[in-house]
């Protein structure tokens, strides 16, 4: 893409005009994708960080900071950002799954533990009432 070509799609895309940002998209989106993608390793988180990217350069079109020759490297900088944003959450998340899932582990195990004892304690009453019983009656047969 040309220079006048480009001044002209920041500008159009400034003014909130929606075929320059189809264009924009049009003109970076495989480029795009392409890095994001080997990035991620991953089609569907690619193709959400280009959404991501694509979405908040709509968005904040009139406040961005884009000079002619830097918006190639503005996009591209953009997925980069996204990428690392998308990595510490799915860290983050990951780390509070794994708090999540030891706790249910614990709380499991002490149900069990308790649920075990409960059982336990609820047989050994029975053995010892049935004990007890068969005491009484060999008790009173002797009598």
């Amino acid at each position: 893409m040309e220079k006048d070509e480009t001044t002209e799609l920041i500008e159009r895309l400034k003014n909130g005009e929606e075929k320059a940002f189809i264009q924009l998209v049009d003109l970076y989106d495989r480029r795009l994708f392409g890095y994001a993608l080997t990035l991620t390793n991953d089609h569907a988180l690619a193709q959400d960080i280009l959404q991501n990217v694509f979405l908040r350069t709509w968005v904040k079109r009139r406040k961005l900071p884009i000079a002619t020759s830097s918006l190639q490297n503005f996009l591209f900088r953009s997925v980069y950002n996204e990428f690392i944003n998308q990595y510490k959450k799915n860290r983050s998340t990951m780390v509070l799954e794994h708090k999540y899932f030891e706790a249910l582990d614990k709380a499991v195990r002490l149900h069990s533990e308790t649920s075990w004892e409960k059982v336990m304690a609820r047989v050994t009453r029975e053995i010892e009432m049935e004990l007890l019983h068969l005491i009484g009656h060999k008790v009173e047969g002797r009598h």
